[in-house]
């Protein structure tokens, strides 16, 4: 959405219309611009109205989950505010920016403080950083994927590259008992360790550099740095 703006004139430097009246005007303008799209049985949200100085163009930013034809909406906007309007469909996460709100982390929505743009994030963000699926905490106010999936996704995926995969067959290091055969069950991630499996029934945490698998000496090379 485009930032908000006032012109000045006159030498005083005095403006023509006020940021903080314009605002007033707008809020009164997102109820004017909802009563009338129920008026024309129009299922979207209106989220924003904004106005240019001088009033010569009103652009209203709205959310809707099928197309909507808006024409004769805008023709009825247009005789009510005497200007140009110019209809913007926004999405869930748009939507969330705009209204702002405290996410789960008890902080300010990223989206709303200083995120300028949105990046992709999909269900393979939570997978590498082992987050249950099924768990409505990964999605954010605006009901999709949490944003903050992106932040650490570069890091699991560095770490994880340096693991072996689930059930793969490997040698661990037992101490004084020396070396015992088993499965890779699970992987501890950032402590980067694995949950090993032995025949006997048994499992063991044990730290990276005391298992060996096949195919380990392509991240030697990693974990010597």
């Amino acid at each position: 959405m485009a930032r908000r703006w006032a012109r000045c004139v006159g030498p005083g430097g005095c403006c023509r219309t006020s940021s903080r009246e314009r605002r007033e005007r707008e809020k009164r303008a997102i109820v004017t611009c909802e009563h009338k799209a129920r008026d024309h049985r129009l299922a979207i949200k209106v989220v924003d109205v904004e106005f240019t100085p001088g009033a010569r163009r009103t652009t209203v930013y709205f959310n809707a989950e099928e197309r909507v034809d808006f024409r004769d909406l805008v023709r009825d906007l247009a005789r009510e505010f005497r200007a140009r309007v110019e209809m913007r469909q926004i999405g869930a996460r748009d939507v969330t920016k705009v209204m702002d709100g405290i996410g789960p982390c008890g902080r300010q929505l990223c989206c709303s403080s200083y995120l300028r743009k949105f990046e992709p994030i999909s269900v393979k963000m939570a997978k590498t950083q082992d987050m249950p699926l099924t768990d409505n905490r990964l999605l954010g106010n605006c009901g999709r994927l949490k944003c903050c999936l992106l932040y650490e996704f570069s890091l699991y995926e560095e770490l994880r590259a340096r693991l072996p995969r689930v059930n793969t067959p490997c040698q661990a290091s037992c101490g004084g008992g020396g070396c015992m055969s088993g499965k890779i069950r699970s992987l501890r991630v950032l402590k980067q360790s694995v949950i090993v499996g032995f025949p006997d029934g048994t499992e063991a945490e044990v730290p990276i550099d005391q298992v060996t698998w096949e195919g380990r000496s392509h991240i030697k090379a990693q974990l010597e740095k």
